[in-house]
């Protein structure tokens, strides 16, 4: 499955293969905090 028909499937609640998640750190984090161990966090890792 290509990621349009992928998306229409997300949209239309019919069991894409998966569904795509974007997330962003904010800079305050990034520079605040230790950059690998917030890269390993918000990988799941």
């Amino acid at each position: 499955m290509n990621n349009r028909n992928n998306m229409l499937r997300v949209i239309r609640f019919e069991k894409p293969d998966y569904i795509p998640v974007y997330f962003h750190i904010n800079s305050s984090c990034w520079h605040h905090y230790d950059q690998n161990a917030t890269l390993c966090h918000a990988m799941g890792e």
